[in-house]
């Protein structure tokens, strides 16, 4: 209905990734949100020309970033306050690794005619105010949503597997379900890696390690 002001939300999937699980609603729709597009070259030297060529070699997903905002700070009918985690755990939850998928969960932010979908990468929770007790009553919540393909986005448009062995630093923010996906385009892919470097814990990788990233064998 036009005019009708319509809810951002995130709807996060279960373990197939295209069944809706459940449907966060955002307590406010963000001021602003920024989608960060990047593309890798490699540099091709021409001595005798004396000058270097770029080569694309492939794209590295997208990414949406966005801020959203939490208010508890008006109390109800009979004067009590409600703590503002009590709204903002369901989103920081987003970042948990599911026992049973051994990553976070697939989710998408819907709003107006955005519909982005992916896994959240980045998460930072500042509160900004506070009761006399001590109690959050208002937060801020900045999240990175890194973008991730459906099955069938993969069959479509497949991408060229890793014919060598690489090597990638770990840096903050970091994951080994991201690193698979940047590399394999496939974040379930993420156990390859773990093999190769004889990791038990997914979680268990620091800023600054370097890992290796095998070759994809031909199916």
């Amino acid at each position: 209905m036009p005019g009708e002001l319509q809810k951002a939300r995130i709807i996060v999937y279960k373990k197939d990734k295209i069944t809706e699980d459940k449907t966060i609603t955002c307590m406010f729709n963000p001021a602003e949100y920024t989608i960060r597009c990047t593309t890798k070259y490699a540099r091709n030297s021409d001595k005798e020309k004396n000058t270097q060529d770029l080569q694309y070699v492939e794209g590295e997903g997208r990414e949406l970033s966005l801020s959203l905002y939490f208010d508890t700070s008006i109390p109800d009918s009979e004067g009590y306050y409600q703590a503002v985690t009590e709204y903002t755990d369901d989103v920081v939850k987003l970042t948990d690794v599911d026992g049973d998928q051994h990553r976070p969960p697939a989710v998408s932010f819907s709003w107006g005619n955005l519909n982005f979908k992916g896994m959240v990468t980045s998460l930072n929770q500042t509160f900004t105010y506070f009761g006399i007790d001590g109690m959050p009553l208002r937060a801020k919540i900045d999240l990175t949503i890194s973008s991730i393909s459906s099955e069938a986005d993969n069959k479509a448009q497949p991408k060229s597997s890793p014919d060598r062995t690489k090597y990638r630093t770990v840096i903050q923010g970091s994951s080994l379900w991201k690193i698979a996906y940047e590399e394999y385009d496939d974040c379930e892919k993420w156990k390859l890696i773990a093999e190769a470097n004889g990791i038990q814990n997914p979680l268990d990788i620091r800023p600054g390690c370097v890992l290796k990233v095998p070759a994809l064998k031909e199916e």
